[in-house]
């Protein structure tokens, strides 16, 4: 899809502007923040919505839910599209040319949101740095890492992180 990655970038400058993140889930909180969200997540899951950023009372929060269509099964275990995004980059707005973006613009396309849609400023991706951020499985109930594949794409670590290894990601 043509202009993806610049009007990805220009939106998420633009959201996190407007926005930020200031209701920030520590990594010791996503499983009771997702399970308190169980509904919410299941409700989004089976919408048309590629990207769908989060609330609660202190403001947007620092994860999003995604459905991926054009990623297939992301979860090799259960293979569902949808996941969630937790970001943890402190440095959220910077070096976002080198970063990908999710949704995947195929998911865009097969729901005809090109650039110019309305629904993909509302519904725009976001980036993921895959040296802090992870992502859920909200079937499983279970936290994964993003890796960088021997191609530099971002790829999914399928093996779930142990509550005890939840501390030693964050020291890395």
């Amino acid at each position: 899809m043509e202009n993806f990655l610049p009007l990805s970038i220009e939106l998420w400058k633009q959201f996190l502007n407007r926005f930020g993140m200031p209701n920030h889930i520590a990594p010791d909180d996503i499983l009771s923040e997702m399970a308190r969200q169980k509904d919410h997540i299941d409700r989004l899951g089976i919408s048309k919505a590629p990207c769908v950023l989060m609330k609660g009372p202190g403001g947007t929060c620092n994860y999003f839910i995604i459905n991926d269509l054009a990623a297939g099964a992301v979860c090799e275990n259960c293979g569902t599209s949808n996941y969630v995004v937790f970001l943890y980059d402190p440095n959220a707005g910077e070096n976002l040319e080198k970063k990908t973006f999710l949704p995947r613009a195929e998911t865009y396309e097969a729901l005809g949101m090109t650039p110019n849609h309305p629904d993909f400023m509302r519904f725009h991706p976001v980036p993921i740095y895959p040296d802090t951020d992870l992502w859920f499985c909200p079937n499983c109930q279970s936290i994964h890492r993003f890796a960088v594949d021997g191609d530099g794409q971002l790829s999914m670590v399928q093996d779930a992180l142990a509550p005890e290894d939840m501390a030693v990601a964050f020291s890395e």
